[in-house]
């Protein structure tokens, strides 16, 4: 895993200069699927266990993200303490 390369290619070969959005590739539309793919990549790049890395002007940051769920580190914790204050599943049968 190598996060300044990955800031990089998604800062300077997926962003269109026309209209918003990510693209997979230079040459490429911007879609909704490789925009959440490529900002969840970024944010992820951006938040390691090694500490924080920002690649250019700190108008790049994202919020850190929870990697399993892919929302906010908060939201994430506020979702597990919601279930696991719920008492047990039963299944029947």
């Amino acid at each position: 895993f190598m996060p300044r390369p990955l800031q990089m290619y998604v800062l300077l070969a997926c962003q269109t200069e026309t209209r918003g959005g990510v693209r997979d590739k230079p040459g490429k539309n911007p879609d909704y699927y490789h925009t959440c793919y490529a900002l969840s990549g970024l944010a992820v790049s951006q938040h390691t266990l090694d500490g924080e890395l920002i690649v250019g002007d700190s108008k790049n940051r994202l919020h850190p993200t929870d990697p399993f769920y892919n929302i906010a580190i908060e939201k994430a914790e506020r979702k597990c303490a919601y279930f696991d204050a719920l008492p047990p599943l039963v299944v029947d049968g």
